[in-house]
């Protein structure tokens, strides 16, 4: 109500009907989309008020690593462990929510540092190269002695 011009893009795989009952000249519907980085491009800020379900954390770590400011629950934070305020910011209910997009809307600057910081996280924290090496370590470990020989 306090930023009429406001627009909300909604994007996900099979919206509920509760979900596209809400399509209107300023919410639009997407649903799937083949490639959800250029929904992602097409907003200043990156809301996924999540309370449940799992790899959640994935949508959050591809918003980061674009560099969209991310606002999400404290429940996806604790899967992905970036710094509160300065990487990622969250809410657990719809004041709060509405509260901290304001912020973000009103506050170009917080939403540049919050993206570029959240940006840097991702690199640092969820590198390929890192991934990779730790996924070959634990392999290595748990194949057999006879194994780990063969090509």
């Amino acid at each position: 109500k306090s930023r009429p011009e406001t627009n909300v893009l909604i994007a996900g795989a099979r919206p509920h009907p509760s979900i596209l009952a809400l399509a209107e000249k300023r919410v639009k519907i997407r649903g799937w989309v083949e490639d959800i980085r250029h929904a992602y491009a097409d907003g200043r800020i990156f809301v996924a008020p999540l309370f449940a379900g799992s790899g959640q954390q994935n949508k959050i770590l591809e918003a980061l690593a674009l560099g969209r400011p991310c606002l999400t629950t404290p429940l996806v934070n604790n899967a992905i462990h970036a710094e509160v305020g300065q990487e990622i910011e969250l809410a657990d209910n719809p004041a709060s929510f509405s509260q901290k997009i304001l912020e973000l809307l009103v506050n170009p600057s917080k939403r540049h540092s919050l993206g570029k910081a959240g940006r840097s996280f991702v690199e640092k924290q969820y590198s390929w190269r890192d991934s990779v090496q730790k996924l070959e370590a634990w392999m290595q470990e748990k194949m057999p002695t006879s194994r780990k020989e063969s090509p």
